[in-house]
């Protein structure tokens, strides 16, 4: 006996009139033919299926050079995504349709979501540049650095990656503005989380 499997049925909670003509307006020229939803949805679906046909030579793949110009948020998204859904040996098949126009399917195996979560975390695209300015509130050499980026506000910075010569230069009570990769994860009970990794340390006050 086929166990059951759980359907999630979506749509646009959104008139398209109301979408494409929010004042009651309507433009002449230029005029969407499908709403967000469906152009996003349709976006999502499409990366999901490049990522099926990257084989070896995936630094030349077009879903990597998409997936780059989308920034690290969809990557990480897409990340978060492959990875919950293989850890749960979950086979997803989507389908979307929209009013006129073919239905658009896709089936992602679990070999399928491990290859996606593993394609991106092996070229880092889930990381994404930010920089940090502010107080130092505690100077380690084994472990992450606290700062103090406005008032009762803190982050803590993981510093294993910066010389140990600049670490001791540092003291507590010092201005720093910090360069570093951003990587967001979410916890086990789904909320996100984001790690800072310090490339950079420039002392602004003396």
């Amino acid at each position: 006996m086929r166990p059951a499997l759980p359907v999630l049925e979506l749509a646009p909670d959104t008139l398209i009139a109301t979408e494409i003509a929010p004042d009651g307006q309507i433009q002449l020229f230029d005029q969407p033919t499908s709403q967000l939803v469906d152009r996003s949805v349709v976006d999502a679906m499409t990366l999901l299926a490049q990522s099926k046909g990257v084989g070896p030579d995936a630094d030349a793949a077009a879903f990597l050079q998409t997936l780059e110009e989308r920034g690290p948020r969809v990557a990480t998204s897409l990340r978060d995504l492959a990875n919950t859904l293989a850890a749960s040996q979950f086979e997803t098949e989507f389908s979307w349709t929209e009013p006129r126009k073919a239905a658009l399917n896709l089936r992602m195996s679990v070999p399928d979501l491990l290859h996606l979560g593993k394609l991106v975390a092996s070229r880092e695209l889930e990381k994404e540049p930010v920089q940090l300015e502010g107080i130092l509130r505690t100077v380690s050499d084994i472990s992450p650095l606290k700062l103090e980026i406005g008032k009762g506000e803190y982050e803590t910075v993981n510093a294993t990656e910066i010389d140990k010569s600049v670490i001791k230069s540092l003291s507590v009570g010092r201005r720093v503005r910090i360069s570093t990769e951003v990587t967001e994860e979410k916890s086990p009970g789904g909320a996100p989380v984001t790690h800072f990794k310090a490339t950079r340390i420039e002392v602004l006050e003396h």
